[in-house]
């Protein structure tokens, strides 16, 4: 591969497709095709269909393309490139994904799961290129995260590093998807967000209730979720600030566990968190601040992802040109 050569990145979500072609001497995305993920067709269908549209690519470049990065929406085994899970789709259980892909495209292939490509993407592409060491959390259906340190991706002795979601930061708090209670991921993803939000709004006097922009946003209590919970903070909306506070008490706790233990220049957040209205990051940092080591208050960095819905073909090629243990 050569220093001019571009780098295909392949991201497989639970609800998308998508595939790219990316310069990464340039950092650009030259080209982007996308397509639902369909369950029904299980891993057969995705491998499929991704292949297609990787083919397409190909096609239409001029270039020379060097390689191939998977950014993968579960678990899986990096250094035998294993699908080992899909919580979305059927039929990805101990899927050989990088060997079927490289045979399948003639090209080197690497991969990764999703939170850890995104870690790199925003490291070497986006918010936090420029770093020594970066720690990423993304915020979103659940929260994952990645650590990179001197520019390597850490994945910990046992493949487990980044899991922030399960940080247990309220003891006997409500049960995450681990069986676990008061994890980080139970109390601050996005679920967790309308949950509490909707909880709120239930619980309000009618009066508070009915003038609150979260109610008008969605139209009804039920279909209240974080989004309108953001947006109507953002708005100073009283009692969607009164709960996106508590939220972030516990997602201070979290980041501030996150940064002692870690040390990063700089902390990303991506997922929904990545379009949060600065004044709440502003919000936010001022929790960290408040929980964070003593002495450390004015070293604290966060920073929302910039690479927006292209972050998992970013991460296709991010983990392509990791250096291999």
């Amino acid at each position: 591969m050569s220093d001019r050569s571009l780098l295909i990145g392949l991201d497989f979500g639970g609800t998308k497709l998508a595939a790219g072609l990316v310069d990464p001497a340039r950092g650009d995305l030259v080209a982007s095709v996308r397509r639902p993920t369909e369950p029904e067709g299980g891993a057969t269908l995705a491998l499929a269909t991704m292949l297609e549209m990787a083919r397409e690519l190909v096609a239409n470049t001029p270039g020379e393309v060097g390689g191939v990065g998977i950014n993968f929406g579960g678990p899986v085994d990096a250094a035998a490139g294993v699908v080992l899970q899909s919580h979305h789709v059927a039929g990805w259980d101990g899927f050989p994904l990088a060997a079927r892909v490289g045979a399948a495209l003639g090209l080197p292939t690497t991969l990764e799961n999703d939170a850890n490509g995104q870690a790199l993407a925003e490291w070497r592409f986006g918010a936090g290129r420029g770093s020594r060491s970066m720690a990423y959390l993304n915020v979103g259906t659940g929260i994952g995260g990645g650590i990179v340190l001197e520019g390597r991706l850490w994945r910990g002795a046992h493949g487990m590093a980044g899991e922030f979601g399960h940080m247990v930061v309220r003891p006997g708090g409500p049960v995450c998807t681990c069986g676990r209670g008061g994890c980080l991921e139970a109390l601050a993803a996005g679920p967790a967000m309308g949950r509490r939000a909707r909880a709120a709004l239930a619980a309000a006097p009618p009066e508070i209730r009915d003038r609150s922009a979260m109610l008008r946003r969605a139209g009804s209590v039920a279909a209240v979720t974080g989004r309108e919970l953001t947006g109507a903070a953002a708005d100073g909306d009283t009692l969607a600030l009164e709960v996106l506070d508590a939220i972030f008490a516990d997602l201070a706790l979290g980041i501030a566990n996150i940064l002692s233990g870690v040390d990063p220049d700089l902390l990303v957040l991506g997922g929904g968190a990545a379009d949060w209205a600065p004044t709440l990051f502003a919000r936010l940092l001022e929790g960290v601040r408040t929980v964070c080591l003593p002495g450390t208050e004015n070293q604290i960095a966060l920073s929302p992802a910039a690479l927006g819905a292209d972050a998992g073909i970013f991460g296709g090629a991010a983990i392509v040109l990791q250096p291999r243990a």
